[in-house]
Formats: C-alpha cells, structure tokens, sequence
C-alpha cells in the first residue's frame, strides 16, 4: 500500500529489479553473464540473410564496424563485460564476416584476433570489443585522475565511496559493478604515465649524445589498448633503451 501510494504522488508505475533504466540495467544484486545477453540478441536481429548474401567480404567488414561493433558500446562505459559476453560478441561478427549467412558453414581463414589488429599491423581494423570496453571504462578513471572538484559526477563517487582517500590508493572491492569495474582497470593508466616518462628521458639523453634524429613516439593509451600485437610494449621499451 505504501508503495502504491508513493506511486500515485510521483505519477509513476511499480516496478521490480532487476529492471532496465535508460538502456542500462539496475539489479540490487551483482549482475551476470545473461543479464548482458540483450546485447548480443541485439546484433543477431541486426543480421539478415539477404544483407550477407549480396555483400563483398568488404562490404561485410564496413558494416560490421558501423553497426554490429557500435552496438555494446553504450553498455560497455558504464560496466566491465564478462570474458564470456566478449566471446558471444565475437562469434556473432566473425560469422557474419566469414560467412555472410550465418546459418551457411565455411572456414575462418584466421582468427578474429587477427581481424581486430589495425591494419597498419596486419589486421583489418575491426573492433576488439574487450580493449574498447577497459578504454571507455579507462576514460571514467581518468575522470576521476583529473578531478579539479568541479565535476559534480567525481564528487558524488568521491563522497560516496574515496571519503577524502586518495582514488590511486583506492582497493574498490566493494560497491557497485561500475564502480569495481573502473578499480579494476585504473592501474592501466600507469602505463601511460610510465611510457611518457621513458620518451621524455630517452629524448632528452639523445640530445645530449649529440644526435641529430630527434626521436619522437607517439603513442596514445586508447591506441595501447585498442591494438593487441606482438610488438609488445617490452618491445618498443627495449628498442627506445638499446638506441637508435
């Protein structure tokens, strides 16, 4: 009765979680693997036999990126998918690219890791969905990094969960899904942080030795993220380390 009552005075239904509001869904409990599954029957309702069948492995690629790619990205800046929600997600699109109808069998020439590489490293540039969900989290953690107090977004979390601590010190094993999901990837930003001190001293050391190639690396965090190569980070380490 209490419930209905409120409900009459804010002139709105009665309703139960877990329950989608705004296109996220809000559960008092943590949510699962299936509570994600929405995505996934979205990108398979985008999917249509004739559109396969009649487009080049081009064309296929073109609009896997524009619209099967873009479809979990709203979801993915808010939560951290599970390993499992990835893998569906990637069935769904290699499938697609590989086979044009789903339901017609053929080989994957290479695997989808592959694909997703950029093409300046051999793959073909399509979405790694599992580095563009830790970039768009990572982009709430550097949010939070940066916060000059006048981010009333950052002030809330601050109040809610920090309590005057610092939000590098942070552990964030308790709390909501989103906010565990951005504790759990903040370290990353030390890479950036780290990189950036190597090519300043190694620049500057070049300098110094008299070379007259002024070394310069620009290498963006979300690029770090979105690329998942063999010339690992090690590797660029090393060579900036071993000299020109």
């Amino acid at each position: 009765e209490e419930q209905d009552r409120v409900a009459n005075m804010l002139n709105c239904k009665v309703g139960k979680v877990p329950m989608n509001y705004l296109g996220l869904p809000i559960s008092d409990r943590k949510l699962g693997v299936k509570t994600f599954d929405k995505v996934q029957l979205k990108m398979r309702n985008k999917l249509q036999p004739w559109k396969g069948k009649n487009l080049s492995s081009g064309g296929r690629l073109i609009l896997t990126n524009s619209s099967l790619s873009s479809i979990p990205l709203y979801l993915m800046g808010m939560f951290a998918l599970f390993e499992g929600n990835h893998q569906h997600m990637d069935s769904i699109r290699s499938k697609f690219f590989w086979r044009g109808d789903i339901e017609k069998f053929k080989y994957h020439m290479i695997k989808w890791a592959r694909v997703c590489l950029p093409k300046d490293y051999g793959g073909l540039g399509a979405l790694n969905t599992k580095r563009m969900n830790e970039a768009l989290l990572l982009k709430w953690a550097w949010r939070m990094y940066k916060d000059d107090g006048r981010d009333k977004v950052c002030e809330f979390l601050c109040n809610k969960y920090l309590k005057k601590k610092n939000f590098t010190s942070c552990k964030g094993s308790s709390g909501s899904q989103f906010w565990q999901g951005i504790n759990k990837i903040k370290n990353k930003l030390k890479w950036g942080r780290s990189l950036k001190w190597v090519m300043v001293t190694r620049s500057c050391f070049g300098k110094m030795c008299g070379f007259k190639t002024n070394l310069c690396i620009k290498y963006s965090l979300g690029h770090m993220l979105a690329a998942e190569t063999r010339a690992s980070w090690w590797g660029i380490a090393g060579w900036m380390g071993n000299g020109i």
